[in-house]
């Protein structure tokens, strides 16, 4: 799970920390609102396209199936229309609470 964001290099600690509380709050509290079905829906539409594109079965169906041993033509979509909203709120629980948390600044020269 990651998050990353562009930002003002003078702001960097500020912003941080609302990023590091909210997502805080959101691996706690997990989600409430409608977002989780549009953005459920967003991948299953991105996925049926992503079928129809040259570049996707090059770099990512090809690459899963022979070096990864993972089928993601069927297994994908299987998976992301089985996702639930108190699985992603579980799963980000747990990963919250297992304290595996890195922080990546990275400034201009």
């Amino acid at each position: 799970l990651s998050f990353y964001f562009h930002m003002d290099t003078k702001l960097p600690v500020q912003l941080k920390k609302l990023a590091s509380e909210e997502t805080k709050k959101f691996m706690i509290d997990g989600e409430k609102g409608n977002d989780f079905e549009v953005i459920k829906k967003s991948i299953i539409a991105k996925s049926i396209s992503d079928l129809r594109n040259n570049s996707w079965w090059i770099n990512s169906a090809m690459f899963n199936y022979y070096f990864n041993k993972k089928n993601i033509i069927t297994d994908y979509l299987e998976i992301a229309e089985n996702l639930s909203l108190a699985g992603l709120n579980e799963f980000t629980k747990t990963i919250y609470l297992q304290g595996n948390i890195i922080e990546v600044t990275m400034r201009p020269r």
